[in-house]
């Protein structure tokens, strides 16, 4: 089961924990506030689909300048496993557990496809992301209703 996510310098992310109970977690918030961010760090990880260039978070600095984070990485807990994705201009690299991975080319190491045991295809992503524009323009008092009493921004399953 996917216990926690951390993410750092991912779209619109800076640094975000979320850790997860069994079953359904519900994420909501309005457009832009990276709901659909959540998904597709999951997606990275798991798939090693999308331009992790891309990935990387914008921003502004102290003086209005557009910058780019250096390094982007997302962490995944799963059963008590640890594995994370890390991205910059100089390396692009999975650990698990902490010890690096290393040939598995353009594709995702074997021991992270293991553990996982899921393949999140660009087609359920896309799915996914229609449910949430349903969510937010159909059903606005939902969302306004679960933002005031403090449940966090997207909807994620989680899975065993």
């Amino acid at each position: 089961m996917l216990e926690r996510i951390v993410l750092k310098n991912f779209q619109k992310h800076e640094s975000l924990d979320l850790c997860f109970d069994e079953g359904f977690n519900l994420i909501t918030g309005h457009n832009g506030w990276g709901k659909s961010a959540i998904l597709r760090a999951i997606q990275w990880v798991t798939t090693n689909d999308g331009d992790s260039k891309s990935f990387r978070r914008t921003y502004l600095d102290s003086d209005g300048n557009r910058k780019v984070s250096t390094e982007t990485s997302v962490t995944l807990y799963i059963d008590g496993q640890v594995i994370e994705r890390v991205y910059s201009s100089s390396k692009n690299e999975y650990y698990l557990n902490g010890v690096k991975l290393t040939g598995f080319g353009r594709g995702v190491p074997e021991p992270v496809k293991e553990l996982c045991k899921m393949q999140i295809g660009v087609m359920q992503m896309d799915i996914v992301d229609r449910i949430f524009e349903l969510v937010d323009k159909q059903y606005p008092e939902q969302r306004d209703f679960a933002s005031r009493i403090g449940v966090v921004p997207s909807v994620v399953s989680a899975w065993r």
